[in-house]
């Protein structure tokens, strides 16, 4: 009796479960049926075609303005200051006396120097005449000699200490500011001010990666200044090696300066290269670009045989330089493709796509990719 109602409970739970079973088949099966008779999930997008051009790598980087003639002046003596002639923040000509420290000492050596010069050359020359006479020794002469030259070098040594107490301008210029007054005592090797010499022409600075094309004076460069004026420049020189901390190698250009404008020393500017031959690339619109954490894509639109729609591809592709509100890329697109513009953030790959205004969107890219 026992067994024949387990043999009952357990048919009866199969028909429950067979029951259910069927019944969650038919709901599967009806929401299939439903999601097929629904439209396939699409975008629509506007299109543009990938343009033919040609580029030469680019590169923009901060370079420094240095004046070609500028120095610090600085004391070589200690000394009170004598004479000022020195205008704060103004213009100087070259051998000017810009400072005179107190030599009344040294002067007074001077003095006292050239008069036992005097002396010894009237020694001198006495003895030269006793010599012909054989009334004096050669050893005599020898002595009045030797001592005719000291005198002659205290006077060189006095004189070079006066020289050094007198500070000049070693060419033509301005010089900076500074707070000094006559009587107020400097200590050796004190920085006075800066010299800057003024040319019609200034030295800019520059650092690029040692993986950039080596750059000669033929090389397209160009400064853009503080008031974005842009300005070409010459290739004058480069370091003799990459430096070892940044691996980049430094160039210094020459720009003219532009009448009318003032250009200081130090100051930064932005400097744009272009360097190689040209190459040939396709230029695509910055909306075309999709991007992730792996590389940069576009999206192909591919015709639907015997429709008017598209199939979204994704295309992986290298950057190049960015120019007219878009990029050349170097590899990834021939030209004349069919690309995703606006909207390509809806695109997915094999997405079905409407494309919108394709025609009008190439014109426009054909034009900035002058």
């Amino acid at each position: 009796m026992t067994l024949r109602r387990w043999i009952i409970t357990v048919f009866m739970c199969l028909l429950v479960l067979v029951g259910l079973g069927s019944i969650k088949f038919f709901q599967i099966k009806e929401a299939i049926a439903m999601g097929e008779s629904f439209p396939e999930p699409s975008a629509t997008v506007q299109a543009v075609r990938a343009v033919a051009a040609e580029f030469r790598q680019q590169l923009h980087v901060s370079g420094e303005l240095t004046a070609p003639q500028q120095l610090e002046l600085r004391t070589e003596l200690g000394g009170k200051i004598q004479t000022l002639n020195l205008p704060s923040g103004g213009n100087v000509s070259q051998g000017q006396v810009l400072l005179q420290l107190d030599v009344s000492e040294e002067q007074a050596r001077l003095r006292a120097a050239k008069a036992s010069a005097r002396l010894a050359k009237l020694t001198l020359d006495r003895n030269k005449k006793l010599r012909k006479q054989n009334r004096v020794s050669a050893e005599a002469l020898d002595q009045a000699e030797a001592d005719y030259q000291t005198r002659l070098a205290e006077i060189a040594a006095q004189e070079a200490v006066i020289n050094k107490k007198t500070l000049r301008a070693p060419f033509s210029g301005r010089v900076g500011l500074h707070t000094l007054e006559e009587g107020q005592y400097l200590n050796p090797n004190t920085l006075i001010t800066q010299l800057i010499g003024q040319n019609d022409y200034i030295w800019v600075d520059f650092s690029v990666p040692q993986d950039f094309p080596n750059l000669d004076a033929s090389s397209d460069i160009s400064v853009k200044l503080a008031n974005k004026e842009s300005i070409p420049a010459t290739l004058i020189a480069s370091d003799a090696e990459v430096d070892s901390r940044s691996r980049q190698l430094r160039y210094r250009a020459r720009i003219d300066i532009p009448e009318g404008n003032t250009l200081n020393s130090n100051s930064i500017v932005e400097v744009h290269l272009n360097a190689g031959q040209a190459k040939a690339a396709v230029w695509v619109p910055d909306v075309s670009i999709s991007r992730d954490q792996f590389a940069n894509y576009v999206y192909i639109l591919q015709p639907e045989q015997g429709s008017d729609n598209y199939r979204a591809e994704r295309v992986r592709v290298k950057l190049g330089p960015r120019q007219n509100d878009g990029f050349m890329l170097s590899e990834g697109l021939e030209e004349g493709a069919l690309i995703a513009s606006i909207g390509t953030f809806k695109l997915r790959q094999g997405l079905k796509v409407y494309v919108q205004a394709a025609s009008a969107q190439s014109a426009s890219v054909q034009g900035g990719a002058q």
